[in-house]
């Protein structure tokens, strides 16, 4: 075809080869290319131009029409096809001729093509107009990032590249070559090929061999048929294949190729297993990706993975793997050979696979699993989720029982949140074989993680019901777990602990006796509980307390909040041990340290308030002081409460009121900034205490009574009163002193009586105060117990058998322990002994017991002595507090009346008050409490009766 323009170009005028050597303008962009945008390769098919690993070009521009191994043929008429590939997405194309030579491309129907969309590789065809004139010219390239160019000149551009390139039009072809060339269809041995006519031919040429080969030592084969199908080939085999139009006679296109081919692999024969042991793509399997020219784009068989990848137990080269830093792509596809698997009875897919995102749980990578055989694609199943262990997965293929089939596993990025750079995906021992009576659940997963639950789901191994949960914390050793028996695909876990790892395994039961493999561990880590307010955090353990987070713009220990260890210069000072506070060292030299509470939830008191105690005192530098921000974040936004900042020897004291959350669940923050000072706050550390959500005005509780014995020494003060909250405390006015363990009231040395013991909390903004009424009461005392002796018959008062402290009200029991009314009584006329029980209680303390022993004689009978003249004698009442009246209803002869005391002294003496009359009363209200001895005489006879004077 040279020789041809040669003698075209004969004929052209002196001024065209001006032309040739004129100025076209120099292509601008703002930025340039990089690495992304420039053109990396640029084809333009059966032309000559085959421009490959250009790079970014000086200026990006590329000007190669000095290059005579790029310069094109492109005949009038003729339509041609190219292929221009980038290293990043979002590029756009055009492509101009300057058909005229008149140093520019912007007259009519010199924009041959424009992007529709932006492409890594962008793929279309320029068609040269039937009226072009033959000459030699310039054909210029525009790649542009983000958008199409909207001149030849590229400029307002900002990324991309362009190239120049020498073409020589020549006259229309008597037989134009076909183009678009693609495989219609491929198996082992033939490959069916098809292309577009641009004449009328009814005959072709095809000519096939070796990738490379110099076309006409190739073999050859002539056609009347489009499509038409190459035979005889070699399985596993790549060629290249050129096709030429046949118009008659000598008159044939010249070729259009090369267009490459593989042959497919002859179907491996299942049991099938791929373990990935050479450190390359398997024989037979294929790597594809509309991002393979990416170093990360397509699946890999070497190297180590990345991040929570990189410690997944395998050496390196002993599987497959993708990059998750890979430009985000959805479809690094890997395609495994066909399997033939006629052999088995019930097929099964089984392969390891390892996902764990630990930069960013969650935001996962899912790996699709796909199958064909024959009809098109299905999808079988797609895993997601984050393991430090490797996954089993096992998929029962009993719908294509004998069948040819062929698997491909996918990576798709682009249903992440952009961090799926941290999540890269492997994939191991692949393998078809028969299926086991019992095939494992795959897919087991669990979502929707809270402190207490946690929900489980999974898909069955094949045709099982019925399934065995185990699990408990993390490490557990099977067999001494929790297990649920379970007839449904999902369960939730309950009663777990919060901040706690657990291991979860699944196994299907398919019969009695016949059961899976277990499937798992599937490993998580229940969240911090919702801390209900009152909250209160003192730093008093030396550690982070749980639930709060630590965070800081560097990395250093000091950027950090601590929570032990002694800080410097003033703070040193502060008067509270160390270990017992949090802190922020000024020493830190990134200029955020930030302490996040627990989420709170307010919603359960009244009045909420934010309190915490604060340290700052820069002594070396007073004034130059680092600030500390405190803020609230009550749903997704965070606000600012208060910018502290400060010098002060003590420890200080801040409030704040929190009603615009009272509906809310928070968060505080406590952050402390060191860019707002100079060099010095490095003397000004930041010390944090007693943090605290709770009310202005905590309610100490109900005020309530209650009635003590003194023998219980001890009294629970808590216990008398309903508490509203655990932390107040109690005084006891009286004597502080008796205040034991702060919740006990020592009682055995009060008297009795009523005592009020005050429960008091501390609020927000004041105090408030129970009452605890405290009624003391002491022993029951029954008196000493003393035998009496006594004649039968004779009149007995109980109370002569008792001395000393003897407290009155209780009740006599006789020997057949039958209550008895008083403690008057007559004694038996049947002498022995006779046993009394005298039982008194307060009803507060235990009840007291005395035994009084009555020895009746048998020497005497009381009603033979004199005595018995004065057997109508009586007193009452008895007992009694200010007098007595005696009843004498016989009126005997003149009485004389006396009263003894315990010790027989005569303490009332009365010789008339009985004389001749059957009525007197003796008056004792000034005698003590106690029992005494009533004497009622004369010359011939007496009486006595015990009084007790209360």
């Amino acid at each position: 075809m040279k020789k041809t323009l040669l003698k075209v170009m004969a004929f052209l005028p002196i001024g065209f080869f001006t032309q040739l050597n004129a100025q076209y303008c120099v292509p601008t962009y703002t930025t340039g290319c990089t690495s992304g945008d420039d053109i990396d390769d640029f084809i333009l098919y059966n032309s000559g131009i085959n421009h490959l690993g250009s790079g970014c070009s000086a200026n990006a521009y590329g000007d190669f029409t000095a290059d005579p191994t790029l310069e094109g043929d492109l005949e009038a008429t003729v339509t041609y096809n190219f292929e221009a590939t980038h290293n990043f997405g979002n590029q756009y194309i055009r492509v101009y001729i300057d058909f005229n030579n008149n140093d520019d491309f912007e007259d009519p129907g010199e924009l041959l093509f424009t992007s529709a969309t932006g492409e890594a590789i962008t793929t279309g065809s320029i068609s040269i107009p039937a009226g072009a004139t033959p000459t030699t010219t310039r054909m210029r390239i525009i790649g542009r990032y983000a958008g199409a160019p909207t001149n030849s000149c590229t400029s307002g551009a900002t990324w991309g590249e362009t190239h120049d390139y020498t073409v020589n039009i020549l006259p229309a072809p008597t037989c134009p070559a076909p183009i678009n060339i693609v495989d219609n269809s491929i198996t082992s041995t033939d490959a069916e090929i098809g292309w577009t006519s641009q004449g009328s031919e009814t005959n072709w040429n095809i000519e096939y061999g070796a990738p490379g080969y110099t076309p006409g030592t190739g073999t050859n084969m002539a056609t009347t048929n489009n499509p038409e199908t190459i035979g005889g080939l070699t399985p596993s085999t790549t060629y290249d294949v050129y096709v030429q139009a046949d118009c008659g006679g000598t008159d044939t296109s010249t070729w259009s190729g090369p267009y490459t081919i593989t042959t497919n692999c002859v179907p491996e024969t299942a049991p099938y297993l791929e373990a990935f042991t050479t450190g390359a793509l398997p024989n037979c399997w294929d790597n594809v990706s509309s991002n393979s020219g990416s170093v990360n784009g397509l699946w890999k068989f070497t190297g180590t993975p990345g991040y929570g990848a990189a410690a997944n137990g395998r050496p390196a080269g002993s599987f497959a793997w993708t990059d998750g830093s890979t430009p985000v792509v959805a479809d690094i596809t890997l395609l495994s050979p066909l399997i033939d698997m006629s052999a088995l009875t019930v097929p099964t897919l089984s392969f390891d696979w390892f996902s764990n995102n630990t930069d960013n749980p969650g935001d996962n990578v899912p790996l699709i699993v796909d199958i064909n055989d024959g009809s098109g694609w299905t999808n079988l199943t797609t895993f997601s989720g984050d393991s430090p262990d490797w996954k089993e997965a096992e998929l029962v293929l009993d719908s294509y029982v004998g069948q040819t089939v062929q698997f491909r596993f996918i990576c798709d990025q682009t249903v992440t949140s952009g961090l799926a750079q941290y999540n890269d995906i492997l994939l191991d021992s692949v393998m078809v074989d028969e299926a086991p009576s019992c095939p494992r659940p795959f897919g087991l997963n669990v979502s929707n993680i809270t402190a207490n639950d946690a929900e489980l789901d999974w898909s069955a191994g094949y045709q099982e019901t019925e399934w065995v949960i185990e699990y408990d914390v993390a490490g557990f050793t099977q067999g001494t777990g929790t297990t649920i028996v379970t007839n449904n695909l999902n369960e939730t876990l309950t009663a777990l602990s919060a901040i706690t790892d657990y291991d979860v395994y699944v196994k299907g039961v398919c019969g009695v006796g016949d059961s899976s493999e277990w499937v798992g561990p599937a490993s998580f880590t229940t969240p911090c509980v919702v801390f209900s307010a009152p909250f209160h955090e003192p730093f008093d353990n030396g550690v982070e307390p749980d639930c709060w987070e630590n965070l800081a713009t560097g990395t250093a220990a000091t950027d950090f909040w601590k929570f032990n260890g002694v800080v410097g210069y003033e703070a040193a000072n502060n008067g509270k041990p160390e270990d017992t506070y949090a802190w922020s060292d000024g020493s830190g030299v990134e200029p955020e340290g930030t302490l996040i509470t627990p989420y709170i939830d307010v919603t359960t008191i009244n009045d909420p308030y934010l309190t915490f105690e604060w340290f700052s005192n820069n002594g070396t530098n007073p004034g130059d002081n680092v600030e500390l921000y405190i803020e609230i974040n009550g749903g997704s936004v965070w606000e600012t409460l208060d910018t502290l900042s400060g010098d002060s020897t003590e420890w200080m004291y801040e409030a704040y009121d929190l009603s615009a959350y009272e509906d809310s669940t928070v968060r505080i923050r406590f952050v402390t900034d060191h860019t707002a000072t100079s060099s010095s706050a490095f003397y000004n550390d930041i010390l944090l205490d007693e943090v605290r959500v709770w009310s202005c005005i905590r309610e100490a509780g109900t005020d309530d009574a209650s009635d003590v014995c003194r023998l219980d020494e001890l009294v629970d003060l808590n216990s008398i009163i309903t508490i509203d909250t655990e932390d107040g405390r109690w005084e006891f006015p009286t004597s502080q002193g008796l205040v034991v363990d702060d919740t006990m009231l020592n009682i055995q040395t009060l008297p009795q009586g009523d005592y009020e013991v005050y429960y008091i909390t501390k609020g927000a903004c004041q105090e408030d105060t129970a009452v605890a009424t405290v009624s003391v009461y002491p022993p029951s005392t029954a008196g000493q117990s003393e035998d009496l002796e006594v004649c039968m018959n004779e009149p007995i008062n109980l109370f002569d058998g008792l001395s000393g402290n003897v407290d009155h009200g209780g009740t006599w029991y006789d020997s057949s322990d039958d209550p008895i009314a008083g403690s008057q009584q007559n004694a038996s006329n049947f002498p022995g002994d006779y046993n009394y029980d005298y039982i008194v209680s307060n009803g507060v303390c235990p009840a007291d017991t005395s035994l009084v022993t009555v020895t009746v004689a048998d020497t005497c009978d009381y009603l033979s002595l004199g005595e018995e003249k004065l057997t109508d004698l009586s007193v009452y009442p008895n007992p009694a507090t200010d007098m007595i009246n005696i009843s004498n209803p016989t009126d005997s002869e003149s009485l004389r009346i006396e009263m003894l005391d315990m010790n027989g002294r005569v303490v009332v003496s009365d010789a008339d008050a009985l004389s001749n009359t059957s009525e007197a009363t003796i008056a004792i209200d000034h005698l003590q409490k106690g029992i005494y001895t009533l004497r009622i005489y004369n010359d011939e006879s007496q009486r006595t009766f015990k009084v007790v004077k209360q």
